[in-house]
């Protein structure tokens, strides 16, 4: 049996724009076109206390920690619309968590 498997990090620091290096690599090596969805949250350092967020490769604000962490509820809608594009994409998507991932086969069928 063969899955067409989609990759998700759904919040990662990079220092780089729009997706992160490491995620483009790995669609690369799934033989898969890097997309924004598989990044849709990328938090760039600028300073000790600040970072800017870049959301599906575009830049939106620059927060400190404590604005970042009020803004979670607001990024998580963001996370599940890149999900939920991806799985009208990919039989299984692997999301991968702070050090550890998950899988979730997405059903083309309605219920």
């Amino acid at each position: 049996m063969v899955f067409h498997i989609g990759k998700m990090a759904e919040q990662k620091k990079s220092v780089h724009a729009g997706i992160g290096p490491t995620e483009i690599g790995r669609a690369q090596a799934c033989f898969l076109e890097p997309s924004n969805d598989m990044n849709p949250i990328l938090i760039k350092p600028e300073k000790d206390s600040s970072a800017q967020i870049v959301i599906h490769g575009e830049a939106r604000n620059t927060m400190d920690a404590k604005s970042y962490h009020e803004f979670k509820a607001k990024a998580l809608d963001f996370v599940l619309e890149s999900f939920q594009r991806l799985a009208s994409e990919y039989e299984v998507i692997i999301v991968e968590g702070a050090g550890s991932s998950a899988v979730f086969p997405c059903s083309r069928e309605a219920s």
